[in-house]
């Protein structure tokens, strides 16, 4: 038999769903719009979900929520990095150039 609270937490995880699901097929502006959205909705799954436990009593640091939620974490500084133009596919950049004295004396000389 379920209780009030079970039933409460039952329908705010079907709103959650359900603006879940709408933020997942809204179209973007750019492409990396999309993917920022689809991280940012990973989070606040994980971070909703990370609350819940955490009022509950859960020990958190041994249970999957908490490795979740790092990984989304690592997620999204990825997306941070790629909006800004940067991230896992920008080039390296260039070595700053400098005089090896020494070799340039012997050269000279």
């Amino acid at each position: 038999m379920a209780t009030a609270e079970d039933e409460a937490l039952t329908r705010a995880v079907a709103r959650l769903a359900a603006a879940v699901e709408a933020l997942a097929h809204a179209p973007a502006a750019r492409p990396g719009t999309a993917a920022s959205r689809h991280v940012t909705v990973a989070y606040a799954v994980h971070a909703a979900l990370f609350a819940r436990l955490r009022l509950s009593g859960e020990d958190l640091a041994a249970h999957p929520v908490h490795a979740g939620l790092k990984r989304v974490r690592a997620y999204m500084e990825k997306a941070r990095k790629a909006d800004r133009g940067g991230g896992v596919f920008a080039p390296a950049p260039a070595p700053a150039l400098r005089v090896d004295v020494p070799a340039a004396a012997r050269h000279i000389a």
